[in-house]
C-alpha cells in the first residue's frame, strides 16, 4: 500500500509538472503568434548587441589547460620554478633534435663543427630588434638590393615584429666552418631606425648553459683528447652528464667508450615575463631561419608555441567539415520539409533552422568573451553538438506545427476553409495563427525542454571539473545549448508564425511571391509516406513479437560483457600528437623524441629542507635517499646521478677530514665546479660561520629509461612520491617536465566516472520532472547508462585512449544518448496501449 501510494503521489507530481510546463509553453506560443515581428526583431537586436562581446575573444592554446588544477605536479612545477629563479615568470621551451643530413654520425668533424656553430650562433649572435631591419650581402659595387626582390641575392626584409642579426666568424675551433652559401657570405645590416636589441642570454638565466655538455662533448670528439663515457663523462677536467643530450649511441665493444652518436637534443629555456612571450616567438622564428643555413644538419624544432599552432591548425582544418555538415543537414532538412500539399512545405523555414545554432554560438562566444573567459581550439566540437541538438528540436517543432493545423484528424486548414485530403471540398473553420503557434509549443515544448535540460546538465557537470580545458569546453557548450533553446522557442516560433500567414494566404513554399490557388498533392510524397508507414508497422510487429525480448536479452548481455571488457582495456593517456594533424612534422618530431626518451630521461629531485649535514645521521639519511631514487623502477642507476656533494667532498679532501660549509662559496667560484651553482642555494654569511643555514635548498638529478607514455609513468611517479614522503622532513619534491601530464593520465579515469555518474543523476531528475511515469524514467536512465557503457567500451577496443579530448566527446555522448530515450519515453507514456505506444514513438 505504501509503495503504491508513493508511486501514485510521484505520478501526480509528474503530471502536475508536465501540465504546468505545457500551459507555460502555450502562453508563450500564443504571445509569439500574436506579435511575431516584435519577437523576431527583438531577438536579432539582442543578438547583435551581445555579439559585440566577440571583440574581446581570446584563444588559449596552453597545454597546461589540460592539467587538473589539483594535480600534485603543479605544486612541484611551482617549487621548481621558484628554486631555479623563475618564480613569477614563465618558461618558454624550445627543443631541437639534430641529425646529420645523411643520418650518419654527428661526431664527424665537419658535422660536429656545424652543430657547435649552430648552438653558439643561436645563443650568442641572434639579436631581436623591435623595428624593421634590412639585410643585404656585401657586393663589389656596394649596392643595396630591394627588400622585395626574390632573386638569389640573399636579401630579405623581415617582418617589423621579428628581426635578428647574425654576425659571423670564419674560424671555429681552429677549423673552417663548412656553412651553406648564405652563411659563407658576410651579412651587412642597414638599420632603418635606431633601437636596442635583446639576445638569448638576456632571458635565459639560470638555463643559459643547458647545452654546454653537448658542445663540450663535440669539441672533445674533434680534439680526440678525452674519451666519452656514458652517461657521465670527464672532459677537460669537468664532469658532464651527456645522457640528456646524445642518443642513438654506438659503443666501442672493447673499451665501452662512445664511438659515435647519431642523434642530439638541444634544449633552450627562456624565462619570460608572465603573459608576454613575444620575445620567445620572435627568437623561435629566428632560430628556424638560422637552422636552414646548415647543409650538413637536419634540425627539427619544437616548442610550446609550435604545439599551440598545431592545435589551431587542427581547428582550421575542421572548418571545411563544419561547412559540409551544415550543407548536408540543410539539404536533409529541406528535403524532409516537403509535404503532400505544396504550400505546407517549408524549405525556407528549414534553412532558417540552420541559422539558429550559428546565432547561439555567436551569442555564447560574445557573452563569455565579454566576461573574459578564454576558449580552446577543441570548442570546434561544440558547433557539431549544437547543430545536432538544434536540428533535432527543429524536426520536433515542425512535426508539432503540422499536427497543430488539424482541428480534426486528417484535416488541413486553409484560409476560411479546410480541406479533407481524402475528400476535397469539406469545409471547416480556420485555426488562428496565435492558437496554432500556442498548440505547437504546447506539444513540442516539453520534448525540446527535456532535450535541452539533459544536454545542459550533462555538460554543466564538467564545469566543476578540475581540468581547465574541460571546464571551458563544458561552460561554452552548456551556454550554447541554453542559448539555442531560447532561439528555438522564440525566434523559430516567430518564423513559423510567419509561415502560417503565408499558408493562410495560399502563397507558394519556394516562390513566396506567387499564390497557389489550386490545392494539389505531391504523389511521390504520398507513396513515400505509405512506404514509411509499412516499414514502421513491420518494425512494431517485430518489437511486440513474443520472442523478441529473449533475443534482445541475449544480445544485450553479450553487448554489456563486451563493453565492460573494453572498459577494462581503456588507457588513460594524453600524448601531444593528439593535438596535431596526422601529416604534421610535429608527429615525426614526437616519434623521434619518444624513441630518444626510451634511452634516457632525467629526474630532478629538489631538497627544500636540507637539514644539518654536519651530523652523520643526516649524511646517512641523504645517502639512503640517493639509493632509493637510484634503485627505483626504470632507474639507470648511480652512474646517471648528477650530485654536487661528491665533487665538493673531493674539493675539500685536502683541507678537511669531513663535511664543512665554509668552502662552499669558493667551490662554486672555482672554474671546474661553476656548473653546480644552479643546483645550490646558499646563504654565504652562514657558510662562513659553518652553520647549517648555509644551504637553503639544493637539487640533484638521476636518470631513468624505457618509459615514454604517460600512463606507463603513473606507477613510477607514485613510487617517486612515496620515496619523497618517506623523507618528508627533508622536503623532497621529484620533478620532471611531463609530471603534469602523468597526473592527468592518473586522474582522467576518476574524473570521467564522477562526471558521468553526476550526469546520470541530473538526467534522472530531468526525466523525472518531464516524464510522468517512474518506470519509463527508470528505463530511460538505464538505457542511457547502457549506451554509454557501449561507447566507452567499444572506443577502447578500437584503440581510443581516454584523455581530455575524448572525455569531451564522451560527455557529448552522454547528452546525445538521452535525446532518443527521453523523447521515446516521453511519448510512450502518453499513449494507452502497447502497440499504439510503439507505433506513435516510431
Amino acid at each position: 500500500m505504501r509503495s503504491s501510494r508513493s508511486t501514485s503521489s510521484s505520478s501526480t507530481l509528474n503530471a502536475f509538472a508536465t501540465e504546468w510546463i505545457a500551459k507555460m509553453f502555450y502562453r508563450i506560443g500564443y504571445h509569439i503568434g500574436r506579435q511575431p515581428t516584435a519577437y523576431l526583431v527583438a531577438c536579432l537586436l539582442i543578438t547583435a548587441l551581445i555579439a559585440c562581446g566577440n571583440i574581446y575573444a581570446k584563444e588559449s592554446s596552453s597545454t597546461k589547460d589540460f592539467v587538473p588544477t589539483d594535480a600534485q605536479s603543479l605544486v612541484e612545477i611551482r617549487e621548481a620554478e621558484r628554486f631555479f629563479g623563475v618564480d613569477g615568470g614563465q618558461i618558454f621551451r624550445i627543443n631541437v633534435l639534430a641529425f646529420a643530413a645523411d643520418n650518419g654520425s654527428l661526431t664527424r668533424t665537419d658535422v660536429a663543427l656545424q652543430l657547435i656553430d649552430f648552438v653558439e650562433t643561436s645563443t650568442g649572435e641572434i639579436r631581436i630588434f623591435d623595428d624593421t631591419i634590412r639585410y643585404s650581402n656585401n657586393n663589389a659595387d656596394g649596392d643595396d638590393f630591394d627588400s622585395n626582390d626574390e632573386d638569389d641575392s640573399g636579401v630579405f626584409l623581415l617582418d617589423d615584429k621579428m628581426n635578428f642579426f647574425l654576425s659571423t666568424s670564419d674560424q671555429k675551433l681552429n677549423g673552417t666552418m663548412n656553412r651553406s652559401k648564405t652563411m659563407d657570405d658576410t651579412l651587412a645590416i642597414e638599420r632603418l631606425s635606431s633601437s636596442s636589441f635583446h639576445t638569448f642570454r638576456d632571458f635565459c638565466e639560470p638555463y643559459c648553459d643547458t647545452n654546454a655538455a653537448l658542445t663540450i662533448a663535440l669539441k672533445a670528439s674533434i680534439v680526440g683528447r678525452d674519451p666519452l663515457e656514458y652517461p657521465i663523462s670527464h672532459v677537460f677536467g669537468t664532469e658532464i652528464n651527456i645522457a640528456n643530450n646524445v642518443f642513438n649511441i654506438d659503443f666501442n665493444e672493447t673499451t665501452g667508450y662512445i664511438d659515435s652518436f647519431r642523434k642530439a637534443m638541444l634544449v633552450y629555456l627562456l624565462v619570460l615575463p608572465p603573459g608576454d612571450n613575444s620575445f620567445g616567438l620572435k627568437w623561435e622564428q629566428a632560430l628556424n631561419l638560422n637552422a636552414k643555413n646548415y647543409e650538413k644538419l637536419k634540425l627539427m624544432i619544437w616548442s610550446n608555441a609550435l604545439l599551440e599552432r598545431e592545435a589551431k591548425e587542427v581547428a582550421k582544418r575542421t572548418a571545411p567539415s563544419i561547412i559540409i555538415t551544415i550543407a548536408l543537414l540543410g539539404a536533409f532538412f529541406v528535403l524532409t520539409s516537403f509535404r503532400e500539399e505544396p504550400i505546407q512545405s517549408k524549405p525556407w523555414e528549414s534553412l532558417c533552422e540552420m541559422v539558429i545554432p550559428l546565432l547561439g554560438l555567436v551569442t555564447t562566444f560574445g557573452m563569455l568573451s565579454f566576461l573574459g573567459i578564454q576558449y580552446q581550439s577543441i570548442l570546434v566540437a561544440t558547433l557539431f553538438l549544437v547543430l545536432a541538438v538544434c536540428t533535432d528540436d527543429g524536426f520536433i517543432m515542425l512535426r508539432a506545427w503540422d499536427s497543430a493545423l488539424h482541428g480534426e484528424p486528417g484535416l488541413m486548414k486553409v484560409k476560411n476553409s479546410c480541406i479533407d485530403l481524402a475528400n476535397v471540398g469539406h469545409l471547416c473553420e480556420l485555426i488562428s495563427v496565435e492558437r496554432r503557434t500556442a498548440i505547437m509549443l504546447k506539444t513540442s515544448g516539453p520534448a525540446i525542454t527535456i532535450t535541452t535540460l539533459t544536454n545542459a546538465l550533462s555538460f554543466s557537470i564538467g564545469i566543476f571539473s578540475r581540468t581547465p580545458a574541460i571546464q571551458t569546453f563544458c561552460l561554452y557548450t552548456t551556454v550554447a545549448v541554453l542559448a539555442c533553446f531560447v532561439y528555438q522557442v522564440i525566434l523559430y516560433s516567430a518564423i513559423l508564425a510567419f509561415s502560417a500567414h503565408r499558408e493562410n494566404s495560399r502563397r507558394r513554399a519556394f516562390l513566396c511571391c506567387f499564390r497557389s490557388d489550386k490545392p494539389k498533392r505531391r504523389q511521390w510524397i504520398v507513396e513515400l509516406n505509405k512506404f514509411y508507414n509499412r516499414l514502421v508497422d513491420m518494425w512494431v510487429n517485430v518489437v511486440v513479437w513474443k520472442y523478441t525480448k529473449w533475443i534482445l536479452s541475449v544480445a544485450l548481455i553479450a553487448y554489456w560483457c563486451t563493453s565492460v571488457y573494453g572498459m577494462t582495456k581503456m588507457r588513460y593517456d594524453l600524448t601531444a600528437d593528439k593535438l596535431a594533424l596526422p601529416d604534421s612534422e610535429f608527429i615525426v618530431y614526437q616519434r623521434e623524441q619518444d624513441q630518444a626518451w626510451t634511452e634516457m630521461q632525467l629526474l630532478t629531485v629538489l631538497v627544500t629542507k636540507p637539514g644539518n649535514l654536519l651530523k652523520g645521521s643526516e649524511m646517512r639519511k641523504l645517502k639512503n635517499l640517493l639509493d632509493d631514487f637510484e634503485n627505483a623502477s626504470f632507474s639507470y642507476g648511480h652512474s646517471s646521478t648528477l650530485f654536487w656533494l661528491p665533487s665538493y667532498m673531493d674539493f675539500i679532501a685536502e683541507i678537511s677530514d669531513g663535511f664543512t660549509y665554509t668552502e662552499l662559496p669558493d667551490f662554486l667560484d672555482t672554474a671546474g665546479f661553476k656548473h653546480w651553482r644552479p643546483l645550490l642555494r646558499l646563504n654565504e654569511t652562514a657558510c662562513i660561520n659553518n652553520q647549517p643555514e648555509c644551504i637553503q635548498e639544493y637539487a640533484f638529478m638521476t636518470g631513468f629509461t624505457s618509459v615514454t607514455h604517460f600512463y606507463d609513468r603513473v606507477p613510477l611517479l607514485n613510487e617517486w612520491r612515496q620515496i619523497a614522503s618517506k623523507y618528508a622532513d627533508l622536503g623532497i619534491l621529484p620533478y620532471n617536465d611531463v609530471n603534469a601530464f602523468v597526473d592527468l593520465s592518473a586522474k582522467t579515469r576518476s574524473t570521467v566516472l564522477s562526471s558521468a555518474l553526476a550526469s546520470f543523476v541530473c538526467i534522472s531528475i530531468a526525466c523525472f520532472i518531464v516524464i510522468p511515469h517512474l518506470t519509463t524514467v527508470f528505463i530511460a536512465v538505464l538505457t542511457v547508462i547502457s549506451i554509454n557503457i557501449g561507447v566507452f567500451g567499444f572506443l577502447a577496443l578500437i584503440g581510443v585512449d581516454l584523455d581530455p579530448l575524448s572525455m569531451a566527446s564522451l560527455l557529448m555522448a552522454v547528452g546525445f544518448s538521452v535525446d532518443y530515450t527521453a523523447h521515446i519515453g516521453y511519448h510512450y507514456c502518453r499513449i494507452d496501449t502497447n502497440v499504439s505506444r510503439v507505433l506513435i514513438t516510431n
